[in-house]
């Protein structure tokens, strides 16, 4: 649990807020892999006309402490679900449709056919966001140790490599505007303070 709350911080500090895409004000906002609940906490926080769910195959822990910011508001509910049964919502049922990190849960030859149902469940003018991670090229020993994950992930049916395929997948579910971004994050002390705390938590 403080390990995905940790790259949800991660994430929202590389990305300078808790989304990318310019949703405006969305009345209706789904979470797809919730993990801990901690994005769409947030965001029924920062949006507090609209209904958020949160959808995952595990219920998420509630943070029920009076002083945190991050309680369970009236607006957010969690649907327990899993992406690869299929969504459970009516066409066109969302504003913004976000998923994260679902690269070591999604197999690789499933992969079009989740978009393809996020894309069913958002309403036309709305938003499909897809953060994913992986592995970039670097020093010899770090691309021979790419390799080998590449390797053993796919006999998993896991391809660790999805994240640069995503503007694809988005544009073949029939999407328009499809906006593909790379960022790159720094793992190590050389990297700063964010950097340094990324590489005791992927070592982990």
């Amino acid at each position: 649990m403080n390990r995905l709350d940790f790259q949800h911080y991660m994430f929202r500090f590389a990305l300078r807020g808790a989304y990318a895409a310019p949703i405006g004000q969305p009345n209706d906002i789904l979470d797809v892999g919730c993990g801990t609940g901690r994005w769409a906490l947030e965001m029924a926080n920062l949006f507090p006309q609209a209904n958020v769910i949160g959808a995952d195959i595990a219920t998420p822990p509630v943070d029920e402490k009076p002083e945190s910011q991050h309680r369970r508001t009236e607006n957010y509910v969690f649907v327990e679900m899993n992406v690869l049964d299929g969504l459970k919502f009516a066409d066109a049922s969302f504003d913004f449709t976000h998923q994260r990190l679902m690269m070591g849960g999604i197999p690789a030859n499933r992969w079009q056919g989740v978009v393809n149902d996020l894309a069913r469940v958002t309403r036309p003018r709305g938003w499909v966001e897809l953060v994913e991670a992986q592995p970039m090229d670097g020093a010899p020993a770090l691309d021979k140790l790419k390799a080998w994950q590449i390797q053993l992930t796919a006999k998993r049916g896991i391809d660790i490599m999805i994240g640069s395929k995503i503007g694809a997948l988005l544009q073949n579910a029939g999407l328009q505007n499809v906006q593909f971004y790379t960022l790159r994050l720094p793992i190590g002390a050389y990297g700063g303070s964010w950097a340094s705390w990324l590489s005791k938590t992927t070592s982990r």
